[in-house]
């Protein structure tokens, strides 16, 4: 059984440690101590970088955390006392918890810099940090969280952290690769002159796209093929992808999709059942009980009867001393709540995008969030040179669009609609490209802010749902 991980706060609003006088005004000699060459906090290898923890709060929040044994090491390599101002704080205060790195010195103090409080004379004190001021209400952390998860998967997932620092009491999943990995992404027909609720509520699909990773051994990506069918069978092969057969609560699958409420309408329309699915990756990873006391909207499962039901039910395939343990009761709900997985765990990269870069710019498209982020251009306009009949200028519109959207564009007149059914997903990207920062410190977008997408009459993905959210 395994206890609760407990965190300290360094820095920032309300901080748990109290620093000596000689550090309390000295940021470089809190740097030194924490992410220097001589930090006992450095790992062996001394290219590594120093490790923290991230902690995301339901309002949006960032703050910096020690672990319990990291806060002893420094202690003990300084001969320091640090006196703590306030209990420790676990998991379960916090949306989400994830590495944070710092090679250097300058780079905490950086960070460190930015969670300073300002005191206002005559004002209740409160997080006014550069960091953390535009959060101070609201559920932002809820999305913010959301992508830390994503984060913490991927960097769990290559072995690359201990994940009980985290706050994860089973990675088995990391080892056994019993999950599978999908993306599935549609384009709205255009034009729709139907009201914006009828459009969201059912949309018109003028082309499918559906990828598996292969796991574990992940091959290189391979375009897949483009077929034209009946409306009646991409419905029909839809369910299939989607069916209870494919479904398991044994195996779950994570599901990348753009616009979550979008994809499931459509979904839902072809007669595909969403009920039991979650958003995010925090129920996959046995992060329930953070949830529990919270009023989040997150499809709940259902009685354990239910999964008993006949034949005919959805659901049957699918001073710092330790902290107390959980009682046998919170243990049995732990264990329960993880076990019971739901069988598809949905992550909406269009939330993701609009989170990271706060911006809605550019969120319009997967194509556009990749190109946005400079990833896919390239391999779009390749791809569009490859098909036969397609002119310089088809190309060019194709990259802008979907990468087999010329032939969507030529269909949109034409009952029958294409499904594209790509043989094998993208390569895992390298570990160097998670992103080892806060997402407070990245820098502001450089697209225009200002700039309103309309799209072109013959595009391939038609109007922004930004307004429709």
């Amino acid at each position: 059984m395994q206890m609760n991980q407990r965190y300290y706060q360094i820095g920032g609003f309300q901080p748990h440690i109290e620093w000596p006088r000689e550090y309390r005004y000295d940021d470089k000699k809190v740097a030194q101590l924490i992410a220097g060459d001589a930090s006992a906090l450095k790992p062996r290898d001394s290219k590594q970088p120093v490790e923290l923890v991230l902690g995301i709060k339901r309002t949006g929040t960032s703050h910096l955390l020690l672990t319990e044994i990291q806060l002893d090491q420094i202690e003990r390599a300084a001969r320091l006392r640090l006196p703590n101002t306030s209990p420790a704080v676990t998991s379960n205060d916090f949306e989400s918890l994830s590495p944070i790195y710092f090679h250097d010195p300058d780079q905490f103090a950086a960070k460190f810099s930015t969670l300073k409080i300002k005191t206002v004379k005559n004002r209740s004190p409160t997080d006014n940090s550069q960091t953390n001021k535009q959060f101070i209400s609201g559920d932002a952390g809820v999305q913010r969280g959301g992508f830390e998860h994503g984060r913490l998967f991927y960097r769990t997932l290559h072995n690359l952290v201990d994940h009980r620092t985290y706050g994860l009491n089973d990675a088995s999943w990391a080892r056994s690769r019993s999950f599978n990995v999908c993306s599935f992404v549609f384009t709205p027909r255009l034009p729709d002159t139907r009201s914006t609720e009828d459009r969201r509520k059912s949309p018109i699909a003028l082309d499918c796209g559906f990828a598996e990773a292969t796991m574990p051994e992940l091959k290189n990506f391979e375009y897949g093929t483009t077929e034209k069918l009946d409306g009646s069978i991409i419905h029909a092969r839809v369910r299939e992808l989607f069916s209870d057969e494919r479904l398991s609560r044994e195996k779950p699958t994570i599901l990348l999709v753009h616009d979550e409420e979008l994809t499931k309408n459509m979904l839902q329309n072809c007669g595909v059942n969403v009920s039991l699915w979650e958003s995010g990756l925090e129920g996959f990873l046995g992060l329930h009980r953070r949830g529990a006391h919270r009023d989040r909207e997150r499809s709940r499962s259902p009685p354990r009867s239910y999964y008993h039901a006949g034949p005919s039910s959805r659901s049957r395939h699918f001073s710092r001393r330790p902290s107390p343990g959980p009682t046998s009761g919170e243990y049995r709900r732990r264990t329960q709540s993880y076990s019971a997985n739901a069988p598809v765990y949905v992550v909406d990269i269009k939330v993701q995008f609009m989170t990271l870069m706060q911006t809605a710019t550019s969120s319009e498209s997967v194509t556009k969030i990749a190109k946005y982020l400079g990833l896919t251009q390239a391999e779009c306009q390749a791809e569009g040179e490859t098909e036969e009949g397609h002119t310089e200028g088809q190309a060019e519109g194709q990259a802008e669009g979907w990468c087999a959207g010329n032939e969507a564009v030529a269909s949109r007149r034409e009952p029958p609609i294409p499904i594209h059914h790509p043989s094998a997903a993208a390569q895992v990207p390298p570990v160097e490209y998670d992103s080892d920062q806060d997402p407070n410190d990245l820098p502001p977008p450089t697209a225009p802010q200002t700039q309103i997408y309309e799209p072109a009459s013959d595009s391939d993905y038609g109007e922004s749902s930004d307004d429709d959210d």
